[in-house]
């Protein structure tokens, strides 16, 4: 029995060393071991629009509108340590509907706007008489699901390769398409803006 617990211990004695530790040597450009070339542009963070600014991309004012409720901002800071920065508008109408507007500035989030692409491209009705209706604005593209009987709905664009765009409302009035929401919102401006800041 000796001669087999002999060699036995020998063996686990040797499976229980740790192998020795083998460092590679940094490439030159790379002396902190990261990439030594940069990202490509698409992965790169930018800074993202302050409070004020995101706000003046919503509407201030839209057909019918009996008051506009004081408008709300903030950020939303994530796992991975990327940041969603966004303002939002509530506009009630003289018919008592209502229309709430958000845009979230994703410039330092990219990984998650390309999430966000994916749910845009694939959206379902919530219910078979809802209209289901593609957008294709410049730079992006998105979907609204509204009903022609109560006029409530819900839109969802990406613009500008950057910011999310979002409506959700009720009995809106027939002066405003729900198609045509993203027309109070200046897309050029937000490609100006997304340009200028590659």
């Amino acid at each position: 029995m000796v001669w087999i617990a002999a060699p036995l211990l020998l063996f686990l004695a040797s499976c229980s060393r740790p192998a020795p530790e083998q460092h590679a040597a940094p490439t030159s450009g790379d002396a902190l071991g990261t990439r030594a070339t940069s990202p490509p542009a698409s992965e790169r963070s930018m800074p993202s629009l302050s409070a004020e600014e995101l706000l003046a991309l919503l509407p201030e004012r839209l057909p019918e509108v009996d008051r506009t409720l004081p408008p709300s901002t903030g950020r939303k800071v994530l796992s991975d340590g990327s940041e969603i920065r966004h303002a939002a508008r509530e506009f009630r109408f003289r018919n008592g509907g209502y229309l709430w507007m958000s845009i979230a500035d994703y410039s330092s989030a990219r990984l998650h706007l390309q999430a966000e692409a994916q749910q845009l491209r694939n959206p379902a009705k919530d219910y078979e008489s809802q209209l289901l209706e593609f957008l294709h604005p410049s730079g992006g593209f998105g979907y609204v699901l509204w009903d022609p009987t109560s006029r409530n709905g819900r839109l969802r664009a990406i613009l500008a390769d950057r910011f999310l765009l979002e409506a959700e409302g009720g009995d809106l009035p027939p002066q405003i398409a729900w198609s045509r929401l993203i027309d109070y919102i200046p897309t050029e401006r937000l490609t100006a803006v997304s340009q200028h800041a590659r």
